[in-house]
């Protein structure tokens, strides 16, 4: 598959493609972890947000680049990014990813533009620099101009903010710059009849590779280290619609939801946990031994990394105290108390919580839709606060916490343990979240009374 990140450097894209390019608005943050890429596609980058919404990320154009996808970047942020990412094996084309890669052009304002909106055609409103650069190139060979002028008055526009660099401010700096009578009029209309669209050339340019299928010789697949904050972008990334309404929803805000409300979601996360870990240590233990419990396994396992002896005293789990309630101390075995540690305190790797796994599992449940009718509905509450110049971040935490104690059926003083067993890294993090949806549960508290397993969706009958 074809894709194609564009906007107002070709606004009339589609009359020079065929129909096997899915062409796609500027690219911003998160957008390549939202396309449904897999080796072998190839994607162009042309256009991308970069001033009121967050840039595309490096990161994510190296998994895209590990995974086995050509990458191709041109003419504005995707030459940028080219430049950028081409030891890693980008590619770059045409003359502004020449200019960014030799280091003729710096700025990242060179390529930067004011435009409206697509329904409209990207209007533009202001002119990027690498055009007027490339337009009083042409006046200066052609003697509109001499050099030393040129000269100065690229260095005065390439002091403006980018989106004052249009027509108007071009020729009142022209006008500023004491040429000869009628020398300024001649300049002004040569670089309005004349003008060089050198991004416009370079995304044509990019097309031309994209619709060939960019037969240029690959290179190798960079390694891809997943930190926690690849992870948790891609996944924050992610965008679900359960409900078929619109905006989409984060993917990870309908499971932190679920987290937050589900009744039973502790077994929902412990049994996540036990499954994740238990095909962990039949995949790679040696000593994995089938017939065993899901808490077996799990305490097995532990054993098998050398997390703790296979004959424990009680000196290797003081740090137990901290994960378990003074009753489950009381109550349980050892081998009880780690299986009941391990779901409060696993990660899929250092950072990252098993938040793809839950999403995968939730997807297909009621309680997925249940979730985006919270979400919705909060974010009306949210909004109301902001009009009324009120913010849930306020919110007293003792206040929260009291409130979902009693949800959980839990003992106040055992809220963070809760959080924990929920899959939440932390009480910080529990409330990070809660505070969002705390109003929600005083307006609306039948909405936020549900459990996954009474909400699963029955399969269809077909015959």
């Amino acid at each position: 598959m074809r894709y194609l990140f564009i906007g107002p450097s070709l606004p009339d894209v589609r009359d020079h493609l065929d129909g096997t390019v899915r062409v796609l608005p500027p690219i911003a943050a998160g957008d390549l972890f939202r396309v449904p890429l897999s080796a072998g596609d190839i994607v162009g980058i042309v256009d991308g947000y970069f001033h009121h919404t967050a840039a595309v990320r490096h990161k994510e154009i190296f998994a895209a680049l590990a995974d086995g996808v050509r990458v191709l970047g041109a003419s504005s942020m995707g030459a940028l990014r080219a430049a950028e990412m081409h030891r890693y094996g980008m590619g770059g084309v045409g003359y502004v990813f020449a200019g960014y890669r030799s280091g003729r052009l710096v700025g990242d304002d060179e390529v930067a533009l004011l435009h409206g909106p697509a329904e409209a055609g990207y209007p533009a409103f202001s002119q990027p620099l690498v055009n007027i650069r490339a337009t009083i190139a042409t006046a200066v060979r052609d003697g509109i101009i001499e050099q030393t002028h040129a000269d100065k008055l690229i260095d005065a526009m390439a002091t403006m903010p980018y989106v004052r660099r249009n027509h108007r401010t071009l020729v009142e700096t022209i006008e500023a710059l004491d040429l000869p009578p009628g020398q300024a009029r001649r300049i002004e209309r040569y670089c309005r009849t004349n003008v060089v669209d050198v991004k416009r050339s370079d995304a044509l340019r990019l097309l031309d590779q994209l619709t060939q299928g960019d037969p240029r010789g690959r290179t190798g697949r960079p390694v891809l280290h997943r930190t926690s904050f690849t992870a948790n972008l891609e996944l924050a990334s992610r965008a679900e619609s359960p409900d078929g309404a619109l905006p989409t929803l984060s993917a990870v805000s309908l499971v932190n939801i679920c987290q937050l409300f589900a009744h039973d979601y502790p077994t929902i996360h412990r049994d996540l946990v036990f499954r994740v870990i238990g095909q962990e240590c039949a995949d790679g233990c040696p000593d994995h031994r089938p017939g065993l419990t899901p808490e077996q396994t799990v305490v097995a396992h532990g054993r098998h990394r050398g997390h703790y002896s296979d004959r424990p005293d009680g000196a290797d789990f003081t740090f137990l105290t901290r994960w378990t309630t003074r009753s489950e101390r009381a109550t349980r075995s050892t081998e009880e108390l780690i299986a009941i540690f391990v779901p409060r305190a696993f990660r899929v790797k250092p950072g990252i919580a098993p938040k793809a796994e839950a999403i995968a599992l939730l997807r297909d449940t009621k309680a997925w839709t249940r979730a985006a009718k919270i979400a919705r509905v909060a974010s009306l509450v949210e909004s109301r606060l902001r009009i009324a110049n009120r913010d849930s971040s306020t919110l007293p935490p003792a206040r929260v916490a009291a409130w979902f104690a009693k949800h959980w059926r839990v003992d106040p003083d055992d809220v963070e343990i809760a959080a924990l067993d929920r899959g939440f890294e932390s009480m910080n993090a529990f409330l990070g979240v809660a505070k969002s949806y705390y109003l929600l549960t005083r307006i609306r508290p039948e909405l936020v009374d549900f459990s996954v397993r009474n909400e699963r969706r029955q399969p269809c009958a077909s015959s």
